[in-house]
């Protein structure tokens, strides 16, 4: 997985350099949901990151590994899913 993105990562390098004159400054905001340190959504969330960073874009990437999210359940749907939660 990881060999593939870095081919990726080169071809859109290429790409980005070949059109420079139509490069854009953007805020992005990139928000890696995995609870995992370097699982396969880290690395994608990264190499978009470091790819729209490359392409002089204002970024921010947020991990919420080492976050604690806290939430209670109030009520559950009668199918027994998706509950519908209150935040603190």
């Amino acid at each position: 997985m990881h060999m593939r993105l870095n081919k990726f990562s080169e071809k859109v390098s290429k790409k980005i350099k070949n059109n420079d004159d139509k490069l854009m400054n953007k805020k992005v905001v990139v928000i890696s949901t995995s609870i995992r340190a370097n699982s396969n959504s880290e690395v994608l969330a990264k190499s978009f990151a470091d790819g729209a960073s490359y392409a002089r874009n204002k970024v921010e990437f947020i991990t919420l590994k080492d976050k604690q999210i806290m939430c209670k359940v109030i009520a559950v749907s009668s199918s027994g899913f998706s509950p519908i939660i209150s935040l603190p």
